[in-house]
C-alpha cells in the first residue's frame, strides 16, 4: 500500500516537473507537444544517466523534487545561456542539451543544501532546552520626578 502511495507521489513530482520546464523554462505554449528528447533527459537524470535507458545499470537516484529545485534555482542562468545563445543552437535537441549541462552542474549542489537544511532542522528540533531558564528582573521606579518646566505651556 505505501509503494502505491510512493509511486503516486513520484507521479505527481513528474508531472509538476515537466510542466514546470515546458511552461517555465521552454516557454512553450500548451499547443506545443513537451519534447520526447527531454523526457528521455529527465529520466535519465533521475537515475544518474545521460538519456534514460534500462539497460545501463543507474549511478545515482535524484528526487523528481530535487530535479525540479535546481531547475528553479537555475532558471536565471539557463534563460541567461539562451538568450546569449539564441542563434547558436541548431535545434530544439540542442537547446536541451544545453539546459541539461547547467542542471547537471548543479544539481549535487542542491543536493547538499537540501540535506544540509534537513539536517539543521532536525539539530534545531532536538535542542533540550529544559536547562534554559530565564527570570527577569521587574523594574520599579523609586522616586516619581516631574519635570515643571514646561507645565506653563498648557
Amino acid at each position: 500500500m505505501a509503494d502505491i502511495k510512493d509511486k503516486k507521489e513520484e507521479n505527481k513530482d513528474w508531472l509538476e516537473l515537466c510542466q514546470y520546464v515546458h511552461k517555465e523554462i521552454l516557454q512553450y505554449d500548451s499547443d506545443l507537444k513537451f519534447p520526447r528528447h527531454l523526457a528521455l533527459r529527465l529520466r535519465g537524470l533521475h537515475s544518474g544517466q545521460f538519456m534514460a535507458n534500462k539497460n545501463a545499470k543507474p549511478m545515482a537516484s535524484y528526487d523528481y523534487k530535487v530535479i525540479l529545485y535546481t531547475f528553479k534555482i537555475s532558471k536565471s542562468s539557463i534563460m541567461q545561456c539562451f538568450i546569449a545563445n539564441k542563434t547558436k543552437f541548431a535545434n530544439e535537441n540542442h537547446k536541451i542539451n544545453t539546459l541539461m549541462v547547467i542542471i547537471e552542474s548543479n544539481i549535487n549542489d542542491v543536493v547538499v543544501r537540501l540535506k544540509n537544511a534537513k539536517s539543521a532542522k532536525t539539530k534545531a528540533e532536538n535542542i533540550d532546552m529544559g536547562n534554559i531558564f530565564h527570570e527577569g528582573a521587574e523594574y520599579k521606579a523609586k522616586t516619581k520626578e516631574v519635570n515643571d518646566t514646561l507645565k506653563d505651556l498648557w
